[in-house]
Parts: structure tokens; C-alpha cells; sequence
């Protein structure tokens, strides 16, 4: 039986922001993830952070960390839900921390 194909839904920086984030600064994008390979796993995201941070990261100016560049994906932290796991330690279900 073929493995499930899984894709994810990714926002993404159009380029550098100047002055106040405006909605088409950034993309929306949906890409098929690859097959998991030994020691992966595979979340679903309950919860995403939005974080104060994040903002010196869209600008091209200088910040305590590297600006993304346009393309990248503006990253945070999230909780999720194991949906496949090919890891020993992660099985399929939530986990809490």
C-alpha cells in the first residue's frame, strides 16, 4: 500500500518589508511534503506563535538574527499532533511537554 501523500500550507515573505507589514508582503503556499525518512517525524500544528521578534526578521535592515529572505518561510514556534512518525521515540497521537 503507497504511503499517504501530506502537503502543508506555508506563509511565506514576497520581499523585505518597508515601514508597516502589509498583507501582499507575503504569500500563501501550498507544497506536498516529501516522504518521512528514518528519524522524522510528521506534526500537524494546533497552536503557532506569532512572535514580537519576528518583525526585525522581515526587513532587510540589521537585527539580532539573519533577515529572511524572500521566499523563506517566516518560522515560530508551534504545538502539534504527531500524524507520522518514523522515529522510536515519537509514536503517531499528541504529545505533551
Amino acid at each position: 500500500m503507497p504511503e499517504k501523500e501530506h502537503s502543508l500550507r506555508r506563509v511565506a515573505l514576497k520581499k523585505p518589508i518597508v515601514g508597516q507589514p502589509r498583507p501582499d508582503d507575503f504569500e500563501v503556499l501550498d507544497e506536498t511534503i516529501p516522504s518521512l525518512v528514518d528519524g522524522q517525524v510528521l506534526l500537524k500544528a494546533k497552536y503557532i506563535s506569532v512572535d514580537p521578534g519576528t518583525r526585525s526578521r522581515l526587513s532587510a535592515g540589521a537585527s539580532y538574527a539573519r533577515p529572511l529572505l524572500s521566499g523563506e518561510t517566516v518560522d515560530g514556534f508551534c504545538v502539534g499532533e504527531v500524524i507520522e512518525s518514523r522515529h522510536p521515540k515519537f509514536d503517531v497521537g499528541p504529545h505533551w511537554a
